[in-house]
């Protein structure tokens, strides 16, 4: 994990709206796993239900010759409600793994054959209609103030645990949901995070389109201005490249909640990249087994507000993000 950190160089940032970020230079130019957006609905890959439902879990069935790689706060939409990943896994070629998941739906447990009939959930390309337990991949990572609370409960879930158990707190993601969801003015009849990523489309298209990455890039730091900050750092070019929008929209989200709840605040300090990326290398680590191929590395500095968690696989860091409340 150390050296993917000191392996990449900041770019210069760029900034719209209520969200900065700097591109993060490096790593290598193609991942040796698949995406689970690129392949999720072919023949040989599904995200099904496991054992006709169960709320902290899902299944992912890879019949391929290639691991799959699924990144932590990835949303996944349909079934019998909307999902998100715990924690970014590596699941092995050729095998079935448990996954752990948050619900992003309070209000549905079932499937809706309503909402199917009108491609509500049109996200896996050649799957029929009527398979209703495989879910869909969407096109944002969950909220990024949703990830950062999400990281301290599945890390507290670790440790407590002794790394059987990778919980989210499911009743305070659901109010933080309603809460964002206020926020934002957009309801959802089902409680769904998704429809509010839908009803703010425009808005996070224009953020996506103005925050443009260079080639090269590996990774960024994220920060919301007023706000949290924050970065997500691959092993290749490749993954951020697909990754890249979703996280955007993550980060987005949260800032056009807060531009709409923002009262005048006194001057804040600048966010220093260089100094997040040094802590966040110097935090305190611990290791974990992964769900999948590697171990998890959770990251923490005493009496601070940074923490981060890390996937390490193939003795090399596959993906490190982090979080930290305010500022320097």
């Amino acid at each position: 994990m150390r050296i993917l950190l000191d392996d990449v160089e900041i770019g210069d940032p760029v900034r719209h709206e209520m969200l900065r970020v700097w591109p993060l230079l490096g790593g290598r130019q193609q991942a040796h796993y698949d995406l689970l957006s690129e392949v999720n609905g072919r023949n040989e890959v599904e995200v099904i239900e496991l054992n006709g439902g169960s709320v902290p879990e899902v299944q992912l069935r890879n019949g391929s010759s290639k691991p799959i790689f699924l990144a932590e706060g990835e949303e996944l939409l349909g079934a019998m409600q909307n999902r998100s990943l715990n924690l970014s896994i590596l699941a092995p070629a050729g095998a079935t793994t448990n996954i752990p998941v948050s619900c992003m739906e309070a209000g549905r447990w079932g499937y809706d054959e309503e909402d199917l009939a009108a491609e509500r959930f049109t996200y896996l390309p050649g799957k029929p209609v009527n398979e209703w337990r495989a879910f869909g991949t969407a096109d944002h990572v969950v909220n990024a103030s949703l990830r950062m609370q999400r990281m301290d409960d599945v890390s507290h879930s670790l440790r407590s645990s002794s790394g059987r158990t990778r919980r989210s707190d499911q009743s305070g993601e659901w109010s933080r949901i309603d809460a964002l969801a206020s926020d934002l003015g957009a309801p959802s009849e089902t409680g769904a995070l998704n429809d509010a990523f839908r009803q703010h489309e425009e808005s996070l298209d224009a953020y996506t389109r103005r925050l443009q990455f260079p080639k090269g890039a590996c990774g960024a730091i994220f920060e919301q201005i007023g706000g949290p900050h924050g970065l997500d750092i691959f092993d290749s070019q490749s993954t951020f490249e697909t990754l890249q929008s979703r996280l955007v929209r993550s980060w987005a989200l949260d800032a056009i909640a807060a531009s709409s709840r923002r009262t005048r605040r006194g001057k804040r300090t600048e966010v220093n990249p260089q100094l997040l990326i040094d802590r966040l290398a110097r935090s305190r680590c611990e290791a974990f087994p992964a769900v999948g191929i590697g171990h998890d590395i959770r990251l923490q500095r005493p009496k601070s507000r940074l923490q981060g968690a890390g996937l390490i696989a193939d003795s090399g860091a596959v993906h490190v993000s982090a979080f930290h409340r305010g500022f320097n």
